[in-house]
């Protein structure tokens, strides 16, 4: 078990704001992200990529130097308008 030290020991009165900082920088320092967070966030930010690039269409930048192009068509959207319509009518 990891024991936290207080970050405001030793320190003298201080206001609110102060002591907010304090804890901010504390946490910050001493809260490793671990290899397994990193790789959820990369596959996060793919995903949310994608989905931009599905949605919106055209060049899409992937995670730095890698472009992807995407042509969106009536077809996809004439989709979406009659999933739509069934829902709301059925």
């Amino acid at each position: 078990m990891i024991q936290l030290e207080d970050p405001l020991q030793g320190h003298e009165e201080e206001s609110q704001d102060d002591r907010v900082g304090h804890e901010g920088e504390f946490w910050d320092k001493h809260v490793p992200a671990r290899a397994s967070t990193r790789a959820r966030t990369k596959r996060i930010q793919q995903a949310m990529q994608r989905l931009l690039l599905h949605v919106h269409g055209g060049v899409v930048e992937l995670l730095g130097e890698l472009y992807v192009e995407q042509e969106v068509t009536t077809i996809h959207i004439r989709e979406i308008y009659l999933e739509y319509d069934h829902i709301s009518n059925g």
